[in-house]
């Protein structure tokens, strides 16, 4: 999510980028730098960058309150571990996979991503979030 749109995140959540790809062309931790040097709350940030075996992303999944992702991966193993999850609809993957599903609700255009939009989702993962107490993990595996 390298638009910056989610630095208010940290207000209300722990956050945890997780990098899936580590490639030259597609790293995710590149990504999850640029959103946290826009961040203004940025002890409640952590990053998972070592290559991780798929029972480890998974358990790291389970264990998260709510799944960010741009990634069809990401929301694969969110559905997987019952986990609520975002969908920044960058690809019609993603985008097909949330309509087909009944899961549009879900979605949000890339490029259109505003923070009053991002915390109707939120709220409609994770009932009412208005307050840090209320909310907890958030992962956002980019």
């Amino acid at each position: 999510m390298g638009n910056g749109q989610h630095p208010f995140l940290s207000e209300y959540y722990n956050i945890c980028f997780v990098a899936f790809s580590t490639l030259d062309s597609i790293d995710d931790h590149k990504v999850s730098l640029d959103v946290y040097r826009r961040m203004r709350a940025r002890n409640r940030v952590s990053f998972i960058t070592r290559e991780l075996s798929m029972a480890q992303a998974l358990w790291l999944i389970r264990k998260l309150d709510l799944v960010i992702s741009m990634k069809f991966h990401g929301i694969m193993f969110a559905v997987n571990q019952g986990v609520p999850f975002i969908n920044i609809a960058e690809t019609r993957k993603t985008q097909r996979f949330c309509v087909e599903n009944d899961l549009a609700q879900l979605s949000i255009p890339r490029y259109s991503l505003e923070k009053e939009r991002f915390f109707e989702v939120v709220k409609i993962c994770r009932g009412t979030c208005d307050t840090a107490e209320t909310c907890g993990h958030i992962g956002a595996p980019a």
